[in-house]
């Protein structure tokens, strides 16, 4: 799923490979997407790579095999051309 938010395109996704793939199939099933925000493996992920951010916000209530729960939040900035992740920690 895509969608638009002011000039960003933010693809929407469960599952995106694990951390040895996932840069080559965020590029293939989100070309044109600035964003793309994935989840599924509960653990945070924040980088922007050849500028296609990939996000993974965590989870807010199963921590997994992390130090503690997160949320993300996406920071989108029209008039500065700038798009940034956050993880914050609960």
């Amino acid at each position: 799923r895509e969608v638009v938010v002011g000039f960003w395109r933010i693809g929407i996704v469960h599952i995106l490979g694990d951390s040895h793939n996932r840069l080559k199939l965020a590029r293939l099933e989100f070309p044109s997407a600035r964003v793309v925000v994935f989840g599924h493996s509960h653990i945070p992920w924040n980088q922007d790579v050849d500028g296609q951010l990939l996000f993974n916000p965590g989870s807010a209530t199963d921590r997994r095999r992390q130090p503690r729960c997160s949320i993300g939040m996406l920071h989108m900035d029209d008039e500065k051309n700038g798009v940034r992740g956050e993880i914050l920690w609960l």
